[in-house]
């Protein structure tokens, strides 16, 4: 296997250059016919060429055309060899026989190793599966790659050196590598200039579309017809026949490579050897059919050239001069380019690992990333784009992004897009709703940046959301953190004011009682005084525990019994509920543990709890109330239920409110349940609730079982 080195390959094609230019002005330029130059072939080796029925076929019979030769000594050894149009390296020619440098070229070694050729005529496509599968021994005109290494085996010695060049339809006006952005371009299907111009424009960002062709004559019929704009092949059939076709030569060229004969890997070493032995020593004959050979196909017909005049010799002898100092130059520049080579791999690791940060940030962000085109389309998105939206990757991809917005949002939104983002490159954070897959809304902030191409062109945007839901909650609970501070403020002064006069009130209506017989009609307008004073001088309590929320965290901590307590509430409440009707049902499990609280904070929430439970089923026809305890880990869990009419959705955000109430008038002062959830949050515990209209409210009180610290 070989790795050729561009530098010297450069030289040999530099030196195989000045070889020809010495055989083309060196004497007349001969317009002998084709068999003219076999037969000085035959007569150096001393053979002829036998021409066989099968010769007459020609290449597009599909049949093996064969080389047949007399041999004195013994048997020929038959080797097939591939053969498919690319002139002038190798075709058919008109009289339908194989033709070309390389087939020059090998008839000459095969009567010096006793080969008989069996040309196998096939389209490039068709030849290289071909020489894979062992249909055909030995492959011409194989240019060298890293991809074929791996397939093929490559004779060591190259045959002739070679570029890659573009020559375009007149109308094109191609001058440089941009200029085929969005162009057709003919090319060989399965060639080497086909990967490596597909690879080399889709480096460059650009896209082209390919017309693919059978030969390269098709591919130049395709762009002299304006099928394709351009087409890329090898600069020998190039500049061989681009002016015959109309076409003009673009300073496009690339994949300086050497030429070589293969054979499929693990097959036929031995050919290659004998290729390899016979090219050097033509080569290292200046007047060998080698040379001759490259001299006779690279001139095409013209008028018979002058003698080389004696001046020109020195000329050629500074080329020579030339030449050496270009190696020279080239080693040089070989150091130089491996100094570079090495600096350039650092920078791809880096580039590297800049990808992987990158790719690191758009996958592990907290914040949605999502890019759509100009139009608004989703082209992808992130992890945490799709968990905001419900959405998978296949099914975020070509949805628009007003499909996530709600109708009253969508307004504002294209306003934003037009009015920001296509102007100036990105907008300002906006806030607005989204729409995931199951239809909930939740509360978004979204940034919009445009994205250009190097031409200044827009090729899409880069959206940024973040999910605002725990933001805004955060917000409502310190807007209703400062409000429950301010009402506290209020009702501290209300209720000191009010619970003096209030005990005053009670005193002398205790007195009164005291020497009113049971008998006189005014005892009864007492006793009902005396409860309204009661319920009064409560409500200033209640004031007084909202108020002194502080204070109250810093009771003395106690173990109690859930089921003690509850008990003690229910006999506080007894009389109500035996005068209501109402049955009271209760379940605790008998290993119900006793938690850590604070003196009465339990009872006074037990007490809320089911005063608000009495008053929910008073209007009722079934009147229940459940109390069930059960441990739930680290916590004790307490269930106040009730088969109430329930509480309306809309009620629900605000009924843990200070003064908030839906009982009518008299009633209910609105502190019960925000001095609860006081009460609960200061041993370290939540109350949630449970409700639906008709079918009753559940309260569950969570308290550790543990004293919390800190």
């Amino acid at each position: 296997m070989i790795t050729p080195n561009p530098f010297f390959s450069l030289a040999r094609a530099f030196l195989g250059m000045t070889v020809m230019a010495l055989s083309l002005v060196a004497g007349p330029n001969s317009d002998a016919k084709e068999s003219e130059f076999l037969q000085e072939i035959k007569t150096e080796h001393g053979s002829e060429r036998i021409e066989t029925p099968t010769d007459r076929q020609g290449a597009n019979s599909g049949e093996p055309i064969e080389d047949r030769r007399i041999d004195r000594d013994g048997p020929f050894r038959k080797v097939r060899v591939g053969l498919y149009n690319n002139k002038p390296k190798i075709f058919v020619n008109e009289a339908g026989r194989p033709s070309g440098i390389f087939v020059d070229l090998l008839d000459w070694i095969a009567r010096k190793e006793k080969w008989e050729l069996i040309y196998v005529p096939c389209s490039w496509s068709e030849c290289i599966p071909g020489l894979k599968a062992g249909r055909i021994d030995l492959m011409p005109d194989v240019a060298y790659s890293m991809e074929r290494e791996g397939e093929f085996a490559f004779n060591d010695e190259p045959v002739m050196e070679s570029w890659s060049q573009v020559y375009a339809n007149r109308k094109a006006g191609i001058a440089k590598l941009s200029d085929l952005n969005g162009l057709r371009i003919a090319l060989l299907d399965g060639s080497i200039q086909q990967k490596i111009l597909q690879n080399t424009i889709i480096g460059f960002g650009y896209q082209t579309t390919v017309v693919s062709a059978s030969d390269f004559e098709e591919a130049f019929r395709l762009t002299a017809d304006g099928a394709a704009d351009a087409v890329a092949t090898n600069h020998f059939f190039g500049d061989y026949y681009f002016e015959e076709y109309g076409l003009v030569k673009t300073p496009i060229a690339f994949n300086p490579t050497s030429l070589y004969f293969a054979v499929a890997d693990g097959r036929n070493p031995d050919l290659l050897e004998a290729l390899d032995r016979n090219l050097r020593a033509m080569k290292s004959a200046p007047k060998s059919i080698y040379y001759r050979t490259l001299g006779r196909w690279m001139d095409r017909p013209q008028p018979p050239a002058t003698v080389l005049p004696r001046h020109l010799i020195w000329v050629i002898g500074g080329i020579g001069g030339f030449l050496i100092l270009t190696i020279i130059a080239a080693l040089m520049l070989r150091r130089q380019v491996r100094a570079q080579t090495r600096h350039f791999v650092q920078a791809n690791e880096l580039l590297k690992e800049s990808e992987e940060k990158y790719t690191a940030l758009y996958e592990t962000s907290r914040d949605g990333i999502a890019l759509l085109n100009t139009e608004g389309y989703f082209r992808q998105a992130n992890r945490a784009f799709l968990e905001m939206t419900g959405y998978e990757m296949r099914e975020i991809e070509g949805l628009n992004c007003h499909k996530l917005t709600p109708e009253k949002w969508r307004d504002k939104e294209r306003c934003i897009l037009e009015q920001q983002v296509r102007i100036r490159g990105y907008s300002n954070e906006y806030e607005k709703e989204c729409v995931r897959k199951n239809g909930s809304v939740f509360p978004v902030a979204v940034r919009v940046w445009l994205m250009k191409n190097s031409a200044g062109n827009p090729f899409g945007m880069w959206m940024l959301m973040q999910d605002l839901t725990e933001q805004r909650l955060r917000l409502t609970q310190r807007i209703m953190t400062e409000k429950m501070a301010t009402v506290g403020m209020t009702t501290a002064g209300i209720a000191h004011e009010l619970n003096n006069p209030m005990m005053g009130i009670q005193g002398f209506i205790d007195y009164c009682l005291k020497h009113t017989p049971a008998e006189d009609r005014r005892y009864e307008v007492l006793k009902d005084a005396k409860r309204e004073t009661l319920r009064c001088i409560d409500l200033v309590h209640n004031l007084l525990s909202f108020s002194h929320a502080g204070r109250l965290a810093e009771a003395e901590w106690r173990k109690e019994s859930c089921e003690v307590v509850l008990n003690h509430v229910i006999g506080l409440l007894s009389y109500r509920i035996e005068k209501e009707g109402v049955q009271v049902i209760k379940q605790f499990p008998a290993n119900m543990p006793e938690i850590w609280t604070k003196e009465n904070h339990l009872q006074q929430v037990l007490l809320n709890l089911t005063t608000n439970a009495l008053d929910a089923v008073r209007e009722t026809e079934k009147k229940e109330i459940r109390f069930e305890g059960l441990l739930a880990g680290p916590y004790a869990r307490i269930s106040v239920s009730d088969s109430g009419a329930g509480i309306n959705p809309e009620h629900m955000q605000r009924i843990f409110d200070p003064f908030f109430t839906t009982k009518p008038a008299g009633r209910g002062t609105g502190l019960g349940l925000s001095v609860s959830l006081n009460l609960v949050e200061s041993l370290g515990g939540e109350i949630i609730c449970e409700s639906r209209a008709g079918k009753g409210t559940t309260f569950k009180i969570m308290l550790p079982r543990e004293k919390r610290t800190g």
